[in-house]
């Protein structure tokens, strides 16, 4: 998750003053500052990422990585905008996912790009600049500290990402109308983020799925790690509460489609994702045979689900370009953008 704050201004002063405003900014920056202190993804993530998150990207894009996706993306831009190779990161954190697929696109000899990346916290971009310089990368890379809400820059780009940020974005439309502004005709917005209810709540159909699950699952299981408690009932937890965590993470979708055509579309998520992030998936060893086969058995009703559109999901990959009609969109099983989508009630 990475640390994006200016374009929540308005929204969140209409629904409590600058006061509201700042106070969500240093829980958000205090949330970031020390990483040491955030709790790293599981084991078990992994397992499922390989195991079932994996072979729906290589289905769709042809990669299984998503520092293939975006290096391939990024290259097909630069060479189709010509003399335009710059690629913007907005919320560029500690500029590892950056530094990453910097060295992915090198490792093809294409040279042709630029990052600039921008940040709003000082710390973060001291972290980005550091990394760069252990990697030896100062060639590929310009920083900037800014608030995109209130900078409007004098080039365009062949690429922009704003890898998990637009999950802490309440300010959606002014963001994806200063992308569509700032970026080549043939240019690429690559997305990687969490869509869903509103601070990574279940939507009523996904909670009455948790409830029956938590109520046959084993207590040991129930175990919070990001809470440090049991957790039982299930909570289904507003994460938006305190900082800008899926502040409106379900208009996500509903606007990308808006604003955007897709090349490329990968939805997943629903309730398996729970079982696997950093809340309780350490209580999972892919190791624990009994462990793997609740993880199975959970992605593949996930999944079955999604294709029947019981649930939606969650968190969606995908490779976007300016709207264009003449645009078909590769889909895994027929998942579309638009089927994605949950209608709030």
């Amino acid at each position: 998750m990475r640390d994006f704050l200016g374009a929540f201004r308005k929204r969140a002063n209409d629904g409590g003053g600058a006061n509201e405003y700042e106070r969500r900014i240093e829980q958000q920056k205090l949330q970031y500052a020390n990483k040491e202190k955030l709790k790293k993804l599981p084991d078990i993530y992994r397992y499922w990422s390989r195991t079932y998150l994996q072979p729906k990207l290589e289905d769709v894009f042809g990669r299984r990585s998503i520092y293939d996706i975006y290096s391939e993306a990024f290259i097909g831009a630069c060479q189709a905008t010509g003399s335009g190779r710059k690629i913007l990161s907005i919320g560029c954190g500690d500029g590892q996912i950056e530094v990453a697929i910097a060295e992915n696109i090198l490792k093809t000899d294409f040279r042709d790009f630029k990052f600039l990346a921008t940040e709003l916290a000082d710390v973060r971009m001291e972290r980005a600049k550091k990394l760069v310089h252990e990697k030896k990368l100062e060639d590929y890379f310009d920083f900037k500290i800014v608030d995109v809400n209130e900078w409007e820059p004098n080039e365009t780009f062949a690429g922009i990402m704003a890898q998990h940020t637009l999950h802490h974005i309440v300010e959606l439309e002014k963001l994806f109308a200063f992308i569509n502004r700032n970026m080549e005709p043939e240019g690429v917005f690559p997305i990687v983020d969490i869509i869903g209810r509103n601070g990574h709540m279940r939507w009523p159909e996904t909670l009455e799925i948790m409830n029956r699950l938590w109520s046959i699952l084993p207590q040991k299981y129930k175990f919070n790690h990001q809470f440090n408690k049991t957790i039982d009932p299930y909570l289904n937890h507003d994460c938006s509460k305190t900082g800008f965590e899926g502040i409106r993470a379900e208009d996500i979708l509903p606007l990308l489609c808006d604003n955007f055509s897709f090349t490329h579309f990968v939805g997943v998520g629903g309730f398996e994702d729970v079982f696997v992030e950093r809340g309780y998936g350490h209580n999972f060893d892919p190791e624990n045979e009994t462990d793997r086969a609740w993880i199975d058995t959970i992605a593949v009703m996930n999944d079955a689900m999604l294709e029947t559109g019981a649930v939606k999901p969650t968190m969606i990959f995908a490779v976007a370009k300016k709207k264009n009609s003449a645009i078909v969109t590769r889909t895994h099983r027929g998942l579309s953008p638009e089927n994605a989508i949950r209608k709030p009630d």
